[in-house]
């Protein structure tokens, strides 16, 4: 595949693959560090290939390029019983924030969008004040690529917003504690779930 992309105009390259997993870090199989392999390489070796082709391209014909990743607002703050998946999207937000700067003399513009709740089948479908449409977040989002690291939607950047001030005036242990507590909670209904679906099906 990577041999491949010199032979290939590219302008813009989004990294939207994504894997939540949620439980004890303790009692997951290999599917677990599944997260990180998706998380880190689609922001690592193909990047690097594409972005090198970003570089010979602003040198040739003078055009910008654009570098976009989809993070998650769970890369605010370590979330216990999603450790993987929340240490994944910190990794996004450091590597668009160090490129952004890093690239900028080269005619490339690096973001990512750190989502809250979007209503997809990932997400279940969910609903509430938060929860936007993937059609209103992709509206909203890329109006944002020269935002750097942002949240997308205007409800998410109120999130993120809220997220960022409590860090500073709340302890970081008892921030991780309340998130390990939800996670926690969907760990065990997603437990009960397959543990009910095998009892269906045996």
């Amino acid at each position: 595949f990577i041999e491949k992309l010199s032979d290939i105009d590219i302008s813009i390259l989004v990294n939207n693959a994504g894997y939540a997993h949620v439980g004890s870090f303790l009692e997951v199989d290999d599917s677990e560090f599944k997260v990180a392999d998706v998380q880190y390489l689609p922001s690592g070796l193909a990047d690097l290939e594409v972005i090198k082709s970003f570089r010979n391209r602003f040198k040739k014909i003078g055009r910008r390029s654009l570098l976009a990743s989809t993070s998650s607002i769970a890369g605010t703050n370590p979330i216990p019983f999603a450790a993987t998946y929340s240490a994944s999207k910190r990794f996004v937000d450091f590597m668009t924030w160090a490129l952004a700067e890093e690239l900028s003399t080269h005619g490339v513009d690096v973001c990512c969008w750190k989502a809250a709740t979007v209503s997809t089948k990932m997400t279940k479908y969910a609903r509430g004040l938060i929860a936007v449409s993937p059609q209103s977040y992709a509206s909203q989002a890329l109006s944002k690529c020269t935002s750097g690291v942002n949240s997308g939607a205007f409800s998410h950047e109120l999130i993120y917003a809220f997220l960022q001030c409590i860090s500073d005036v709340v302890p970081m242990s008892l921030i991780i504690k309340v998130f390990g507590k939800r996670a926690k909670k969907g760990a065990d209904r997603v437990k009960a779930r397959e543990e009910s679906a095998k009892a269906s099906s045996s």
